[in-house]
């Protein structure tokens, strides 16, 4: 039962993110006790070369380090509200995390932005659900169902998760006005705006038994997504990547990751290259644009408040892998107290290894179409591009 509930969880995401893709298509026609990561320059990029490995872990100077993540993520994001459940009476912890993201199509390069807003809440044992407040935030003796935001069942796989401006708000009570007006409310997360939360936690006869503190957050304006990323060097195994940053608000930095073969519906595989395995991530700060593959010293940079990524996979000769650039920003500069955060996805590029790479950008190597061959939607390659 549980699998076929992830499953469906994760078609609907899907089907999510196509209606967010598809929008933006019509639409768009240093932290405490952590160094600032070094900056890299072209030549200690080398395999050889970089920066000494810094000798503190990112965490507080004391070397506590559990309120971070346990495991490095290719492109980290700030930490939700604990899940160990609280008992009833006690205050719960609460999170909400702007979340903007500017992105560019993998077809046909159109640009987008879309804004949501992540709140996450403490369990609380014996509740049966959850009554979610968004800027009216009444005292618990004024708490009701029939005037929540949003109404959580406590029981399933995202009981105590709400992404406002993604899942729709709940419509009882109130009149038709009053619903619109929700409705409206929910689909117009601006940058620059704040939004506060407050979250209940109701028995199954009604009663209050648990709230939260408040939660607030400013949504960050877009940031531009890295262009012209380029490939170079990767006959010797540890390819060197270069990218150009575009006018606009400056991220904090960058990251640079190399995962197996993305086609995004546009390139197709030459005859006799592989598939190519690989999980690799590193940060540079926004004056640095470019890395080189591997686990070299000056790959330890870390964004203030999170883990180096320290997972690599050698890369094999005559493999095809991806490559992307994802620009970030943070409105604390420290991901653990970070309440918003903002995102530049760029495009993936395809190189081989083993073989010298064109000196611009990777181009996709699918023929040109045939003037008689019927043109494909940007709707119906986007839902190609997400496996429907």
């Amino acid at each position: 039962m549980m699998t076929n509930d992830k499953s469906k969880l994760s078609k609907i995401s899907n089907l999510t993110l196509v209606s967010i893709l598809a929008f933006g298509v019509i639409t768009s026609a240093s932290g405490c006790g952590r160094k600032t990561p070094p900056t890299v320059s072209s030549a200690s990029a080398s395999p050889d070369a970089g920066t000494p490995v810094p000798t503190e872990v990112p965490g507080s100077s004391d070397g506590v380090t559990s309120d971070l993540p346990q495991a490095p993520t290719d492109v980290p994001e700030p930490l939700p509200a604990p899940t160990q459940p609280v008992s009833a009476g006690q205050v719960m912890a609460i999170r909400a995390i702007g979340k903007t993201t500017a992105y560019i199509l993998p077809v046909g390069g159109v640009k987008g932005t879309y804004v949501n807003i992540e709140v996450t809440w403490q369990p609380v044992t014996g509740a049966k659900e959850y009554w979610l407040y968004r800027d009216n935030l009444p005292p618990k003796e004024q708490a009701a169902k029939t005037t929540a935001y949003k109404v959580v069942a406590a029981e399933g796989l995202i009981s105590t998760l709400f992404y406002d401006g993604i899942q729709p708000p709940t419509f009882s009570g109130g009149n038709i006005w009053e619903k619109i007006k929700k409705g409206f409310n929910a689909v117009t997360i601006k940058p620059g705006v704040e939004y506060k939360y407050k979250v209940f936690a109701a028995d199954a006869n009604g009663n209050v038994i648990g709230e939260s503190d408040s939660a607030a957050t400013v949504p960050l304006p877009p940031i531009a997504a890295p262009t012209n990323i380029k490939v170079s060097e990767s006959e010797s195994l540890k390819p060197l990547f270069q990218w150009e940053a575009t006018p606009g608000l400056p991220p904090d930095g960058y990251y640079v990751s190399v995962h197996p073969p993305v086609n995004f519906g546009k390139d197709a595989i030459p005859q006799g290259t592989n598939y190519g395995l690989a999980y690799w991530s590193t940060f540079r700060t926004e004056q640095t644009k470019v890395a080189r593959y591997g686990s070299q010293s000056d790959n330890v940079a870390a964004y203030p408040g999170t883990l180096p990524f320290d997972v690599n996979f050698p890369l094999k000769t005559g493999n095809r892998y991806s490559v992307s650039v994802t620009s970030v920003k943070t409105d604390s500069n420290d991901m653990r107290t970070a309440r918003a955060i903002s995102k530049g996805w760029s495009v993936s590029n395809i190189f081989i290894t083993g073989v010298q790479q064109p000196t611009s950008p990777i181009a996709s190597s699918t023929p040109a179409a045939s003037s008689t061959t019927p043109k494909e939607s940007v709707f119906s390659k986007v839902k190609r591009w997400l496996g429907f």
